[in-house]
């Protein structure tokens, strides 16, 4: 178990989980478990809480997983030539796998799902960085089937709504996709950062900040989510600029 933090995870758990994490203030701490292995609160491999207390409740809620990703088995094919021997690589179901590109004034998101088949989004939002696909299995209620996708903003964002939701926990082959992120989509978010001046020191909605310094020398200092700096100049534009692109 690779970790990353102060967390002691006790030993019963090391062999479930595969690493834990700290991502800065602003997105917390994480844990991904190993295969076999899934968070009841989240409904997937992957847990996050803000404080150290709160991950390790979520980590000793660990249960074993039953979903395909866990309970694929690898095969293995030999095949015999004049030449040589080879052996096949695994045999692998097709992947999920997303795009995005620029529609008129919108962003057209494109998941290609397991089966072969493609959903597509459009949207103002220029954000959307993990889709998850389920597969809906029927149910007395509900007899129909078919692949749904989940779109989400972060891991953050993942975590939360899957636990404030518990939908994503009724389906079936769940597979996280992240989206790339093009050049456009780059441009737009920087122009959604805001900043929130107290005193001498502007906060950016995106975690970071500036501090104005005055000794020993003038200017302002830019920092990271974890409050590091990683920059300092002299104008306040060119400190606004750096984070917008960060």
């Amino acid at each position: 178990m690779k970790n990353n933090t102060n967390i002691q995870v006790p030993n019963k758990y090391q062999g479930m989980i595969a690493e834990v994490d700290f991502e800065g203030k602003a997105m917390g701490y994480w844990a991904y478990t190993e295969k076999g292995f899934y968070f009841p609160s989240t409904g997937c491999h992957t847990g996050h809480e803000d404080t150290q207390a709160e991950l390790l409740k979520v980590i000793r809620e660990v249960k074993p997983c039953n979903c395909e990703e866990c309970t694929e088995e690898e095969v293995l094919v030999e095949e015999e030539n004049e030449e040589e021997e080879e052996t096949a690589t695994e045999n692998v179901e097709p992947k999920a796998t997303a795009s995005v590109r620029v529609a008129g004034k919108k962003f057209e998101y494109k998941i290609t799902l397991p089966d072969g088949g493609e959903a597509t989004r459009k949207s103002d939002k220029s954000d959307y960085r993990f889709a998850v696909i389920g597969y809906k299995n029927p149910t007395e209620k509900d007899k129909d089937e078919h692949w749904t996708v989940f779109s989400f903003h972060s891991r953050k964002d993942l975590a939360e709504k899957s636990r404030e939701y518990n939908r994503i926990s009724f389906m079936s082959n769940l597979t996280i996709v992240e989206i790339p992120e093009i050049e456009e989509m780059k441009k737009a978010n920087a122009q959604k950062v805001t900043f929130e001046k107290k005193d001498t020191v502007w906060y950016a909605s995106n975690g970071m900040s500036i501090r104005a310094k005055f000794f020993p020398t003038q200017g302002y200092s830019v920092r990271n989510v974890d409050g590091e700096e990683i920059d300092f100049v002299s104008e306040i534009n060119v400190a606004k600029n750096i984070i917008k692109q960060a």
